[in-house]
């Protein structure tokens, strides 16, 4: 079975999951086609992977519509999407075998803590290209089974995914790429593995603003990250391994504001494991980022060998909101927020905290960007 065009019948209107898959399009399978055309035509980009049939699943998008200028990578390929093409895994490890040894910069977060806004600030360098959320590696964190057995096969998949997007671009000619990651700490040991040399940066903050934001933009009560942990939670626990005893109560409320707290606390406990383990890892506070934009951006350039000499023209994104456009932008969570949350709510949240982390809520972790006095 070789490369092949498929022809979108139809897509979903929305995502139903931050997890992307081939389900979202319905189609018929087309003309084959040379699998050098993902690597040779800027407009096709890679969507997911189809895993049960071992083969990835690209997009091609009108040639006028930027990706990268996207707070939500994945959800604009669905949007655009004009027709995908299927790549059997051994044909991808072949065409990006050798490839890629750019500079490369991950981003990896909490989620709600300016990942997005780092991933423009990153933009409007350029010699740098910024995708914010990919999907395709927070499925890819799905697919990692817990006693590693699948982990030299998805080395090899990272290594052709992340080759297939530093790719030339119509719109500037960079030199570095940076990926904004959605929920992928659990595999940030891999990506390590197969670029040693990327700088990667991890975005925390406060967890009760963390849970004011989370709460507002996605809902904790009927939210579909929430609520669907509870229908896969054999998959949910290779996002968020410290949900294993969490899921024997029955759905209310108060198990909702669990779920929602644990989340955080699981992927900073990742981000700790990370950093006793001796990965190159920079945390930065988003207290930081909003409060001392300046000095802080101008660190996680050093930090990333990148220029500093037009700070004040790439901060001029911050007097814009980076997730515009989209359904979780601040006018439309002003007027319209998912969920509020009380006091019984936080003092939920910091026992948790106390409980995993012995923590209180205004932690800095180890390995925090230090901006002095």
């Amino acid at each position: 079975m070789g490369s092949k065009i498929l022809n979108i019948l139809n897509k979903a209107d929305e995502m139903a999951s931050p997890i992307v898959t081939l389900d979202s399009f319905t189609y018929t399978e087309g003309a084959a086609v040379e699998p050098q055309i993902i690597m040779n035509n800027p407009s096709i980009s890679l969507y997911c992977l189809d895993d049960k049939n071992r083969r990835a699943i690209f997009v091609e998008t009108p040639s006028d519509v930027d990706l990268s200028q996207f707070p939500f990578y994945y959800y604009a390929q669905l949007e655009y999407a004009q027709r995908l093409i299927a790549v059997p895994y051994e044909e991808l490890f072949n065409i990006t075998q050798g490839i890629n040894d750019a500079p490369l910069i991950f981003i990896y977060s909490v989620s709600r803590c300016g990942s997005t806004l780092l991933s423009k600030i990153f933009n409007q360098v350029d010699t740098v290209l910024s995708l914010s959320e990919p999907g395709v590696f927070t499925q890819i964190v799905g697919l990692r089974e817990p006693n590693g057995h699948r982990d030299n096969e998805l080395i090899k998949l990272l290594h052709s995914c992340v080759s297939t997007f530093c790719k030339p671009s119509q719109y500037k000619t960079p030199t570095t790429w940076a990926i904004k990651f959605y929920f992928c700490i659990e595999i940030a040991d891999l990506m390590f593995k197969t670029y040693p040399d990327a700088k990667s940066i991890f975005l925390y903050r406060n967890i009760e603003t963390w849970a004011t934001s989370y709460a507002q933009a996605f809902g904790v009560f009927n939210s579909d990250v929430i609520t669907g942990m509870y229908h896969s939670p054999e998959i949910a626990l290779r996002y968020f391994p410290i949900l294993e005893n969490y899921f024997n109560c029955p759905t209310d409320d108060s198990k909702s504001i669990d779920l929602m707290a644990l989340m955080w606390i699981s992927i900073t406990q990742r981000y700790l494991k990370l950093q006793q383990q001796g990965y190159p890892i920079q945390a930065v506070r988003y207290e930081d980022l909003i409060t001392r934009p300046a000095e802080t951006i101008s660190a996680i350039f050093t930090q990333c060998d990148l220029p500093t000499d037009r700070l004040t023209e790439v901060m001029r994104v911050l007097e814009q909101d980076s997730q515009r456009d989209s359904h979780y932008a601040q006018d439309q969570l002003k007027t319209h927020p998912k969920d509020r949350l009380n006091e019984v709510h936080f003092a939920r949240i910091r026992e948790l905290l106390h409980t995993h982390l012995g923590a209180e809520p205004g932690i800095i972790f180890p390995g925090t960007l230090n901006l002095g006095n």
